[in-house]
């Protein structure tokens, strides 16, 4: 294992962030008074399998983590420090469980795979799977964006955008008149919604008359054309950044979200965000230079992407993961400044990724005696490959 890759979505509770690792699915708390982590534990069948559990959410003394390659929804008990295991319909793996989300004490999943919403109750650990009803089996759903009467799903391979009541009932699936393609990306903001997908276009709809307004993004927003994998790109793809794309193939888009009386979309494949006045219908781009590439950047990844979003806190910060960087970047969209955060980890949970990394087990007093940094740059490695990973690990690269 070289290092592990932070899954997106850490959820808030009081001071603390939970989150779960990609490549192993650990569990660790994140204390934001001291900035410190903590490792909690591995969920019990993960085996080291690849974003086997990535996403989780705390509920009073629980802490919920839904599969995405998994087989199970695994609820630790933070009194007991155990495992409970929940069931899934048919307990297959690959639900790719995307979004979750609480409400008066039940936990609500969205199986992206299974264009499903999975309605947890916590208390006796019941699990309610509702499909998300379709005028049309060919359907393919992207982000599911909650407003107040229901939930908006836009579909992905044609114009249109399905409404549901609170109980996943189909109210309507509107066909847009503004473009001939879908979106993934849907944000709803007092009586609007902000929609996303493939092309240099945002649509912004009136939720009551339905009335349409397109939006155009900077003509300076492109696409890194590496970020696009070598046998989906064409000879004629010379251009590092791509600004004269007329449709992509992939979603310009991974995210969006509303903070600072601005709609934001995270990209897929650009170091710039946009975002959207909402009141002069404004759009611009946010650039965060330290996230520019290169060539020799964009091969060596991971995963693909750019940034993974982590939270949103107070409608003003904006916590991204770097996946280029491993690291977060957080933005402040009232200054429209942003800034690199510094995390540090206690000793146990140093110890631990010692061990995960494939080296013995290191008591805890062996990292008092020697301190710190001498732990990380002598002590661990005589190859010195490990003081580049527990660096990482510092950077918040779990």
């Amino acid at each position: 294992m070289d290092r592990f890759i932070l899954c997106a979505g850490m959820k808030k509770s009081d001071s603390e962030y939970w989150f779960l690792s990609m490549e192993r699915s650990e569990l660790f708390c994140l204390n934001t008074e001291n900035n410190c982590m903590s490792y909690i534990s591995t969920v019990p069948d993960a085996d080291g399998n690849w974003r086997w559990n990535s996403l989780c959410i705390r509920v009073k003394n629980a802490i919920i983590c839904v599969p995405y390659n998994g087989e199970f929804i695994w609820k630790y008990d933070m009194d007991r420090a155990e495992w409970d295991a929940i069931h899934c319909d048919d307990g297959e793996n690959e639900y790719y469980c995307t979004q979750l989300w609480e409400k008066e004490g039940k936990v609500y999943i969205y199986s992206k795979k299974r264009y499903e919403i999975w309605v947890l109750d916590v208390e006796n650990n019941s699990l309610d799977i509702r499909a998300l009803d379709t005028e049309k089996e060919s359907n393919r759903y992207g982000e599911i964006c909650i407003y107040d009467d229901g939930f908006l799903v836009p579909l992905t391979n044609t114009p249109s955008i399905c409404i549901y009541d609170r109980n996943m009932n189909l109210i309507t699936e509107k066909a847009l008149l503004s473009t001939g393609y879908g979106n993934n990306i849907c944000v709803y903001s007092e009586g609007y919604i902000w929609l996303a997908g493939y092309t240099k276009n945002i649509i912004k709809i009136n939720l009551s008359s339905m009335e349409e307004t397109i939006l155009h993004l900077p003509s300076d927003f492109g696409i890194y054309s590496l970020g696009v994998p070598e046998e989906d790109r064409k000879d004629s793809d010379k251009s590092f950044v791509d600004t004269n794309y007329i449709k992509s193939k992939y979603p310009l888009f991974m995210k969006g979200l509303y903070a600072g009386g601005k709609i934001w979309f995270v990209p897929l494949f650009s170091n710039k965000l946009v975002y959207v006045d909402v009141s002069s219908n404004e759009v611009s781009c946010f650039e965060i230079e330290h996230e520019t590439e290169n060539k020799l950047s964009m091969n060596n990844r991971i995963i693909c992407g750019k940034y993974l979003l982590e939270y949103v806190e107070n409608e003003r910060y904006i916590g991204l993961f770097s996946i280029k960087n491993e690291w977060i970047v957080e933005i402040d969209a009232y200054d429209m400044t942003y800034k690199i955060k510094e995390y540090d980890m206690d000793l146990r949970t140093y110890s631990f990724l010692h061990q995960a990394c494939g080296y013995r087990e290191l008591p805890v007093e062996e990292t008092i005696e020697y301190g710190l940094q001498t732990f990380i740059e002598d002590t661990l490695c005589p190859k010195r490959k490990f003081a580049k990973e527990i660096a990482s690990y510092r950077r918040l690269n779990f």
